[in-house]
């Protein structure tokens, strides 16, 4: 039987490799269940343990093997073998098999395995490999070799005991795979273009040495991890035919077997449910002996009694699935109703680890060391069937209805398998096991389990109401070779059976119905044509790929590096085409191209039958489906007439296929004609020109060496932003972990040039992981990160992904590198990255994000360069800046030390210190940075005088107060003598005094470093003249420290040994505080005087800085002490607790206080939206209905720019990033620069359908303008992650257009269930983003919502327009909706009620209303966790921490103006956040924009 031979040639197959090779080697998986779909090969595993280890570590090592029989004495195989040999690689020889020989073959396939490095090569070699002629050579050689990069490569090939085996690199996909599992990953047109061209120009090479393909099918075409196509399967030899078969029955390898026919077959009772069951397992991508995508059979009883068709007992329920039962329903509905994403079922029906179990008797240890747990326990696995199948709630494996060796352990210490009391033995047990399996009982139900694992249940509304929704662990985009498959989207029909209720027509009329409905399973791609005699031999003589030209570098590989990749590069010629845009012109170049097609010269039988398999697999990857089904094939056959579905095609795919499958085969074009048309484009052309060399490399260094190299010639500006796109993937996979063995400069080479070319999304998709991902790693080569973050790389970065993009996932990284980096080259990088960017940034965002950070690190580990970053930004803001935002955090650092420590622990006082000594620093150098009046009277005047305070503190530290003092004594140099004389002489009178007769000796110190100064900065005689005890306290000072004053140099002199200086311990790192610890204190390391002392010195500190504040830029910013009650309360809560995060998380205490106001508009602000930064606002408003538009810089207050080209009220605003362009609707949609505030496009669609009668516009009241008759625009949203803009009309349409040519693209119409008998406009507009974490996955929207003036709210699929859900939200006009994450919706309504609503339900369900505002809410915005909305005169605060809860009350807060002098009493229409600077913006009826915090 089929399950016998299986097994038996399985257990033969792994015993063939054990005696050829070693047991080294482990079998995964095989037969026709291997990722290679012809054949008998076997995913095979290496075990390392022997190999090695400083070479090969402790990596998984994986090969697919090849198997074909060697009958004695008959040599066809190897006669049919040799012909492919030189095809796959001409440098492939036949060894004898060993396991030293194996591994040697192993080391080729590590390169296309998982992107392992190349262990075999030395890091010195490695380091070298610029100036080594040899390795140019190399080089050279891979990438103008005779091998071609689209065909599966041979790495081996080795003759063992009657069995040859080739070895192939194993690849994670196949095409068939992705269609099935993950079609998402196969990307959009241009991506699929380039697929196609892949496959295509492997054929063309197979072609061009006359060897033909003969089984071109999804199947055949293999995806490596880089998602690099090679083509394999090839079926014109005997080869195929020869797979190891131990049997003399009909081989297990078969072609793809006819679905209708085996259904019919099982239908009637001819066809075990055994068979059948394993024919869907072979529909569904399953794998017999693939742990992780094993064969799966349903458990047919409980093993609590023996099967008994008469007796209920004992059987198993096969309408629930086994985690349904093992679970049980309160179980799952409390899953699906609690979880993020809604689901029942969190694995797979038949996981790894209960394959492991079920067959720990007979898989190696390594295995179950590796996958059940790494110290095998042999008493812990399951001893008896009954306990199996409770013990997990996956299903069975065929196994226990057909092997019983299954059963029997070859493991020391693990028992076999107990078989239930019923059964005499295994063999006994496979037996009954079986008879239930193919009872009539089961064949009742078991049309019900098929439901559940392939069929409709797995979806929808079925798979809810059977509690079968599974949880999908990847994205839609993230390439997959298994999970589950959906075969049916109907019910199975049961078996015919007597018992049945329904009547043999009945039964008949359903079956065929159903096979109707599953005809793609039953896909067919051409009749495969015998080969010519003689044509399917290779040539020996046939010239190599290369041309003769790239074989003339070959020859000039000594001279130097420059010229010859210089001549590389102009030989592999990249080219950009500049219609790679306009569709109508590729479609008459195509219509062209197929008229030439048919006057050329025609192709033979067998080339032209693997054209057409070539236009069935381009059919089915733009169509996803097969295009020809059995019963399409047999009208094909006989009327030469293609299936109906062709027309669903795009009309220039449908030509490329009607090309290919003409009737008449001189018709049709060959493989070098197919790769020569408009279909490729030069942008894909220059793509697979690029990537084929790349992929000729084998190691990651090559590849990452190659591409830089062909960066520097400019490959990717040539190719323009598409290619590189399509390049990109490919050549930021070998920028990968660890990062110490990359070469820097090549990486930086190629990332900068990859940002010069690609586009924004491009960019964000595929240069941001990586770059963030070298930032956040530890281990990363300090030259890599200080290369990234000095050079212009960031900054570019910044500017093309956006200043919120660059502060979510840059920012903080940046400042972690000047806090915590070890090298000093990359904090000084990131140091010179903060100061640069923070002008750019603004002063409030760089206050929250750089500045809060550095003064949190104070005192833990804040470094040289930290400092520095505090002092420089604070220079390029301006003295009223530091004044304003730095002195009163530092002031409340140094007062926290002397505060009494009342219930305080000893590492707190320790804190403060460090961090105080810390502020010391900083503040020393600030000073130089103020004019003497400010210094004076911030830092030494009554009551700002807190270093003085500072100083007196005898219960600190001893050099801590020196630190103080020669702080004191910089301030003083600073606002000069006359100020000093004035303020500070005073303070310090009772202290000498008290010095005059005192013999304490740390005292003493202080006075002789204090007196000393202040004699040399005021003259001898003013310091006498303010101390009366200047004698004593003088001749205290000579006699200790040899002191004595000079009139001649006004300069005091002493003893440098006088005062003891401690030394550092540790001069190469140094943290300003690192030194202060139990009373010792702190200095400055000689290593890091230099620095430190010269950074004194200010290009300012000569100038008087006097400046009026309204003058500056960011004068209006408030100071914590007028927002907050204090600046102490405030630093409180945030100077010393935590760095910030990746996002603004940290808690926002809302004060609603007005920082800054001004007149925007004569008339109401009726909608203002933020730019791309922080730094602009965009704002409408104005008079008798007619608006003006004005852009606002926030740092002064002023209008940029003005659009005045409205004669209605304008209804919305939408800034399109990156692109410098603005929409602005007053029922037309007006595009115009926002630099120059010039109109480009106006779109007006208010005559086109009709006019509205006066009455029915009266009552359509915008909330935010006024409507024109006609269908006018209402309301738009900017989809950025497709560059498209939705806008709202008021016949309840969405219409489509893109911002970057103005053009009109579609309209959707958003069905709603309006009650009134006039139709609802669309009063808001938004939609998800969805944003996978994986370096692959696209961001792209998934849902629209769309709001109605009716209340109503409907949800859109995003690629298809098709209305998912439409319901009534509140009961008035919506007036603004915003998507929370990507399951959620939040919306807001003149009803005065917000609401959050869960999309992810089939209703979507409201789970929470926020109820409390005594006013129509206007208008809402998000941020972190909480929503601010404004009311009336009020704004509201809600937080989603509650959500819970189905319904919160919302309190009203009042906005007050500064000082709190009063209170905002105009309406508040509009409120936007910016989280960043942690305030918000409100617009106002009496014309004004107002700043809060």
């Amino acid at each position: 039987m089929a399950e016998k031979r299986a097994a038996a040639s399985l257990d033969e197959l792994r015993a063939a490799v054990e005696r050829d090779f070693s047991k080294n080697v482990v079998v995964s998986h095989g037969l026709f269940r291997s990722p290679y779909p012809f054949g008998a090969h076997l995913f095979c595993e290496v075990d390392t343990a022997t190999l090695d280890r400083k070479k090969w570590g402790d990596s998984k090592m994986e090969l697919v093997l090849r198997v074909i029989a060697l009958p004695p004495g008959d040599s066809a195989p190897l006669a049919a073998f040799s012909k492919f040999l030189k095809v796959l690689h001409r440098d492939a020889t036949l060894e004898d098999a060993s396991f030293e020989a194996l591994v040697l073959a192993l080391e080729k396939t590590r390169f296309f395995s998982s992107g392992l490095k190349d262990l075999s090569r030395s890091n010195s070699a490695v380091e070298e490999r610029e100036g080594d002629g040899d390795y140019q050579q190399r080089l050279l050689h891979l990438c103008l070799g005779s091998s071609h990069p689209c065909i599966a490569p041979l790495t081996g090939a080795f003759l063992g005991n009657e069995t040859l085996y080739l070895v192939f690199p194993p690849a994670p996909y196949t095409l068939r795979s992705l269609l099935h599992f993950s079609p998402g990953a196969l990307g959009d047109d241009w991506q699929l273009r380039f697929f196609l061209y892949q496959i295509i120009a492997g054929l063309a090479h197979c072609h061009k040495l006359e060897v033909f393909h003969g089984n071109i099918n999804p199947s055949s075409v293999l995806i490596t991890s880089s998602m690099w196509c090679w083509l394999t399967g090839f079926a014109t030899t005997s080869i195929r035919r020869e797979v190891f078969n131990p049997t003399t029955e009909t081989s297990l390898v078969e072609d793809e077997l006819e679905w209708r026919s085996q259904f019919k077959k099982w239908f009637r009772g001819e066809l075990s449910n055994f068979d059948y069951l394993l024919l869907l397992n072979r529909l569904a991508g399953r794998r017999w002996g693939d742990r992780c995508f094993h064969t799966v059979m349903p458990w047919v009883i409980d093993f609590t009694a023996k099967p008994d068709q008469e007796n209920d007992t004992g059987w198993r329920d096969l309408t629930k699935s086994k985690w349904r039962l093992a679970k049980g329903d309160e179980q799952l509905d409390f899953t699906y109703a609690t979880a993020e994403i809604p689901h029942h079922v969190s694995d797979e029906c038949l996981s790894e680890l209960a394959v492991c179990i079920y067959k720990a008797r007979r898989l190696p240890l390594l295995v179950l060391r590796r996958v059940v747990r790494s110290v095998y326990e042999p008493n812990e696995y399951p001893v008896n069937m009954q306990r199996l199948y409770h013990w997990t709630p996956d299903e069975c494996i065929p196994e226990f209805y057909s092997d019983p060796e299954v059963f029997r352990s070859i493991h020391h210490g693990m028992g076999d398998l107990a078989v239930p009391s019923w059964a005499e033995d295994p063999e006994d047990f496979i037996r009954l096991h079986r008879s239930a399996l193919e009872s009539d009982r089961v064949s009742r139900q078991l049309h019900e389990w098929i439901d559940l694992t392939f069929g409709y249940k797995l979806s929808g509304e079925a798979a809810v109401l059977a509690k079968n929704v599974t949880l999908s662990t990847t994205a839609p985009s993230m390439p997959r070779s298994s999970g589950r498959r959906q075969l049916f989207s109907k019910p199975h029909p049961m078996r015919m059976t007597s018992s049945s209720k329904k009547n043999l027509l009945e039964q008949l009329e359903e079956s065929a119905s159903f096979c109707s409905s599953g005809r793609s399973l039953s896909p067919w791609y051409g009749v495969p044509v015998p080969d010519p005699e003689g044509h399917n031999s290779t040539n020996s003589d046939h010239p190599p790929v290369a041309s003769n030209a790239c074989e003339a570098i070959l020859r000039n590989v000594a001279e130097s590096d420059e010229k010859v990749w210089s001549e590389l590069f102009q030989k592999l010629h990249f080219e950009q085409d500049d219609d790679v845009d306009d569709e109508n012109v590729s479609y008459q170049r195509l219509v062209a191209w197929q008229r030439e097609v048919s006057v050329l010269k025609p192709i033979r039988e067998s080339e032209a039958a693997d054209i057409f398999g070539i236009g069935c697999l381009v059919a089915e990857i733009f169509l996803q489906k097969p295009l020809f089904d059995s019963t399409s094939a047999a009208v094909w056959l006989e009327r030469k007439s293609l299936p109906g579905t062709l027309n669903q095609l795009p009309p220039h795919v449908r030509i490329v296929v009607e090309t290919t499958l003409a009737a008449d085969i001189k018709r049709r074009p060959s493989a070098e004609k197919l790769l020569e048309s408009p279909f490729f484009p030069p942008v894909v052309r220059s793509a697979y020109t690029f990537l084929s060399s790349f992929h000729f490399l084998a190691s990651n260094h090559d590849r990452l060496f190659y591409a830089a190299k062909m960066a520097q010639q400019s490959a990717f500006a040539l190719m323009g932003p598409v290619a590189s796109e399509l390049c990109a993937p490919a050549c930021l996979s070998v920028i990968a972990h660890p990062y110490n063995d990359l070469d820097p400069m090549a990486v930086i080479i190629l990332l900068k040039s990859l940002l010069q070319v690609l586009k924004q999304q491009a960019s964000r998709r595929l240069l941001l992981p990586v770059v963030q991902s070298i930032l956040q790693e530890n281990d990363a080569d300090a030259q890599l990160k200080a290369g990234l973050l000095g050079s212009s790389f960031i900054r570019n970065l910044r500017r093309l992904l956006g200043t919120h993009v660059y502060l979510q996932h840059f920012h903080s990284l940046i400042v972690l590198s000047v806090l915590r980096s070890p090298e000093s080259q990359q904090a000084s990088a990131a140091s010179l990255v903060l100061v640069d960017t923070c002008q750019e940034l603004g002063l409030p965002v760089t206050l929250n994000q750089t500045i809060l950070p550095l003064l949190q690190s104070l005192g833990r580990d804040i470094t040289v360069h930290g400092v520095d970053s505090l002092v420089e930004i604070g220079e390029k803001f301006g003295p009223e800046a530091i004044i304003k935002h730095w002195l009163p955090p530092l002031k409340y650092v140094l007062m926290l030390s002397i505060e009494p420590l009342t219930h305080k622990t000893a590492p707190t006082q320790s804190w403060r210190l460090l961090a105080a000594a810390d502020a010391l620093t900083v503040l020393s150098r600030l000073v130089l940075l103020l004019n003497p009046v400010s210094v004076s009277r911030e830092l030494l005047q009554e009551p700002n005088n807190f270093l003085y305070k500072i100083f007196q503190q005898k219960n600190l530290p001893h050099r801590f107060r020196q630190s103080a003092a020669k702080s004191i004594l910089a301030a003083c140099r600073r606002s000069g003598p006359e100020l000093t004389f004035l303020h500070v002489m005073p303070q310090f009178k009772e202290f000498f005094h008290a010095l005059a007769y005192s013999n304490i000796s740390e005292e003493l110190d202080l006075a002789y470093l204090l007196y000393s100064e202040l004699a040399s900065l005021l003259g001898i005689e003013r310091v006498r003249q303010s101390f009366p005890t200047w004698l004593v306290l003088e001749q205290s000072l000579a006699k200790k420290y040899d002191w004595k004053w000079t009139d001649t140099s006004r300069h005091f002199t002493h003893s440098t040994e006088a005062l003891p200086v401690e030394e550092s311990s540790n001069t190469g790192s140094f943290s300003p505080a690192n030194l202060l610890l139990n009373g010792v204190g702190w200095s400055i390391p000689q290593s890091q005087a230099a620095k430190w002392t010269g950074s004194f010195t200010s290009r300012n500190q000569d100038q008087e800085l006097v400046v009026k504040p309204n003058e500056e830029p960011w004068f209006w910013v408030p100071t914590h002490d007028e927002t907050r009650g204090g600046a102490e309360s405030n630093n409180k809560s945030r100077i010393g607790v935590a760095h910030a995060g990746t996002k603004d998380e940290q808690s926002w205490k809302l004060n609603g206080i007005v920082a800054h106001s001004w007149r925007a508009h004569s008339g109401t602000v009726k909608v203002s939206r933020l730019g791309g930064d922080e730094t602009v606002i965009f704002s409408a408003g104005g008079l008798r209905g007619r608006s003006v538009v004005r852009k606002w810089d926030l740092s002064s207050a002023e209008c940029i720019t003005e659009y005045s080209g409205h004669e209605e009220a304008v209804n919305d605003i939408c800034v399109f990033q990156g692109f410098e362009r603005v929409g602005s609707c007053d029922g037309m949609l007006h595009i115009w620069n926002s630099e120059t505030g010039k109109r480009l496009a106006l779109l007006d669609e208010t005559s086109i359908s009709g006019s509205l009668r006066q009455s029915e516009v009266a009552d359509m009241s915008l909330t935010n303008g006024t409507l024109s008759a006609g269908n006018a625009y209402t309301f738009m949203h900017f989809m950025e992650a497709e560059t498209k803009l939705a806008i709202g009309t008021t016949n309840g349409h969405l219409r489509f257009v893109d911002p970057v040519t103005s053009r009109q693209l579609f309209s959707w119409r958003c069905e709603t269930s309006s009650e009134t008998s006039v139709s609802s406009f669309v009063s808001s507009v938004t939609s998800s983003s969805r944003e996978a974490p994986e370096e692959k996955s696209k961001s792209f929207s998934s849902w629209i919502g769309v709001g109605f003036n009716s209340g109503h709210c409907s949800i859109l699929d995003a690629r298809s327009g098709s209305v998912i859900g439409s319901w009534r939200a509140h009961g008035a006009e919506i007036t603004n909706l915003a998507p929370l994450e990507e399951y959620y919706l939040v919306s807001s309504s003149l009803d005065k009620t917000l609401s959050v609503w869960d999309l992810r339900k089939s209703w979507p369900l409201q789970l929470q209303t926020f109820q409390g505002h005594r006013d129509a809410v206007a208008s809402f915005a998000l941020w972190g966790g909480n929503i601010l909305s404004a009311a009336g005169n009020k704004i509201g605060v809600s937080s989603f921490s509650k959500l819970g809860h189905s319904s919160q009350k919302v309190t009203p807060r009042k906005v007050y103006l500064p000082n709190r002098s009063g209170r905002n009493l105009s309406t508040i229409h509009t409120i936007s956040v910016l989280p960043f600077s942690r305030q918000f913006i409100i617009g106002t009826e009496d014309g004004h924009l107002k700043i809060c915090v």
